[in-house]
């Protein structure tokens, strides 16, 4: 599995768009993203760089962003779950970040665990609820064969693995859910952040 560091910014005024273009002048990922929640942003990348890039990289981005700091080190895999924790946060059901998360477990798993179960032990009104949230706030929704591609509110972009994109849209209601195989992941991504362009569909 590629090596993934996230880094908080705190308090930063930036935009996704600028801190993705930040990011792709230090990193060799085709696909950096970005996570938003209140108050402060995460920033995250792989690649097969060794230790020594990826600290590196993390240096420069403190000098920039003063404030910036490690959040955790994490296998690519798990990583989506955070944009599973912001859904969770955003329908009003409880998840927040009290804190900086110091490790993956806090950072990755207990969100999604709970987000998942809260969806699966919730009535048919409230899937229904959270459906309708959901669909208020998707700006777009496409799934290819690499996964599938999000963008929800103001700068909100994320990516969740395949293996999981048929439950989790079973599970969440999704509406308006475009297929198409051709579509390039990382450049739709990259596309999303932009205020003036739509990823393909």
């Amino acid at each position: 599995m590629p090596r993934v560091t996230i880094i908080r910014l705190e308090e930063t005024r930036g935009s996704a768009a600028e801190y993705l273009n930040y990011l792709a002048s230090l990193t060799s990922d085709p696909c950096p993203s970005v996570f938003n929640t209140w108050g402060s942003s995460y920033i995250w990348f792989s690649g097969g760089r060794p230790r020594e890039h990826h600290e590196q990289v993390y240096e420069s981005i403190k000098s920039r962003y003063p404030r910036a700091s490690l959040a955790s080190v994490v296998r690519s895999r798990p990583l989506a779950a955070q944009l599973l924790a912001w859904v969770k946060a955003s329908t009003g059901t409880g998840f927040y970040f009290d804190e900086s998360p110091v490790d993956e477990y806090n950072l990755v798993y207990l969100p999604v665990s709970a987000f998942v179960e809260s969806i699966a032990n919730s009535s048919p009104f409230e899937k229904r609820y959270l459906s309708d949230v959901i669909a208020s706030n998707l700006k777009s929704l496409v799934v290819q064969v690499g996964g599938i591609y999000l963008e929800i509110g103001e700068g909100i972009a994320g990516v969740l693995p395949r293996d999981v994109v048929e439950y989790f849209i079973e599970l969440a209601g999704l509406p308006n859910v475009m297929v198409g195989s051709h579509v390039d992941f990382c450049r739709a991504l990259g596309e999303a952040v932009k205020p003036s362009s739509r990823p393909p569909g």
